[in-house]
Parts: C-alpha cells; structure tokens; sequence
C-alpha cells in the first residue's frame, strides 16, 4: 500500500490517493469525533434473485420478497461503520464511496454524483469533512477533503492502522 502526497484540486478541495485499499480498512481513515457517515449506494450482494424482507411502499410492513437488486443509502456513525468493516469487503460492490460530516445530512444530498465546483459547494455548505471513494476493491481510493488538515489526520488514522496490522 502506498500513499500519495495530498494536493490541492482545481475546485479547492484537498485529495489524496491511497492504492491497494479494500473497504475495511479505508474506513479506518474516518475520524470518530465526526458523527456522521453516509455510505451511498450500497449493495448488500451480488446480481441475481435474493429473498430479502422489505417493504413495497414505506411504511408498511417488509415481507420477504424475491429482489434481483438492491440499492441503498446508509447513514451510520463512526464507530458504526467500523464495527462493520468486514462485512463492507463481503458486499456485492467491492467498492465504498462513504462520506462524513458534522452536521445531519439532507435527505437528498448524493455526492457520488457531484464534481468539480458542484461538489465543492454542497461539502462546505453541508459540513462535509471527508469523503472516501474506492471505486473496485484492492484497487486505488481517493480521500478528499476541504480541510488539509483534516486531510492528513485522515491519513494518520489510516497509516496507524496499516502500521498496527504489520505488527499484529
């Protein structure tokens, strides 16, 4: 695994790229004192038909059903997301694009789909201070973020983490 050096993108934000990344320990750069993380789009398994227990309109009550896919937001604490790192490397993606922010996420607000300005206007404005982006597992992810130093905290945590299972 290799880090790169953090650099400024031309929408002001700070990114840094991390190669040979796998969800469950990407996760490791979160920084627990941040309350909230989105994971967006996330896929609990691979394609093909699954029985599943949801619901065919909120609010009524789930049933198991027969899906083919399955697609969803998760909005998850910190510590959360760490106790289920592992089973994010068993998902039917492979890939993470999680976020995190100060302040309680609008209900709309899909950053996956932002870029360059529009991305940066909706992570100062909704207190965004991280965002993880792996696009295939064991592959290159991307941490960005509108703080520097947030950045590097981001890439302490990560760092110690690999340091502490090069030990183990």
């Amino acid at each position: 695994m290799s880090i790169e050096e953090p650099r400024e993108t031309a929408d002001g934000l700070w990114s840094v790229g991390v190669h040979g990344m796998h969800p469950s320990t990407l996760v490791r750069a979160l920084d627990l004192e941040v309350p909230f993380v989105v994971i967006e789009g996330h896929l609990p398994f691979r394609s093909g038909w699954h029985d599943v227990d949801v619901p065919l309109a909120a609010p009524d009550v789930a049933g198991v059903r027969r899906v083919r896919g399955l697609r969803y937001d998760l909005l998850m604490s910190p510590a959360e997301v760490l106790d289920a790192a592992d089973e994010l490397d068993r998902a039917g993606q492979g890939w993470l694009f999680a976020w995190q922010a100060i302040r309680m996420p609008p209900p709309d607000l899909l950053l996956d789909g932002k870029s360059g300005r529009a991305r940066s206007a909706a992570v100062r404005g909704c207190g965004v201070t991280l965002i993880l982006d792996l696009p295939h597992a064991d592959e290159s992810a991307v941490l960005t973020s509108p703080d520097r130093t947030r950045l590097r905290g981001a890439v302490g945590r990560l760092e110690h983490h690999l340091a502490t299972q090069r030990l183990a």
